[in-house]
């Protein structure tokens, strides 16, 4: 008698998962996705050349800075210098 029970609960598991698995295959066949019409424009390659005007204005910027970023560190870090 256990021997039946065992596999009639091992059955309805069974069953409530193929049916749960069966529903959720259902739903994301129905359902519809909306695609963005500018989603091929989101995977052009990027440019390979630099504008170098820009970056020698960042780097004029950051000379101009308070605080070199070579010593930020050991300023928050207490001047211990390490990690």
């Amino acid at each position: 008698m256990d021997l039946k029970r065992t596999w009639l609960t091992m059955l309805v598991f069974l069953l409530v998962s193929v049916l749960i698995w069966v529903g959720f295959s259902v739903y994301f066949s129905v359902s519809n996705v909306n695609i963005n019409p500018n989603a091929q424009s989101y995977t052009q390659l990027l440019v390979p050349s630099f504008d170098s005007t820009t970056l020698d204005e960042i780097i004029r910027r950051v000379e101009l800075l308070p605080v070199a970023p070579d010593s930020f560190k050991n300023l928050v870090s207490g001047g211990s210098g390490g990690s």
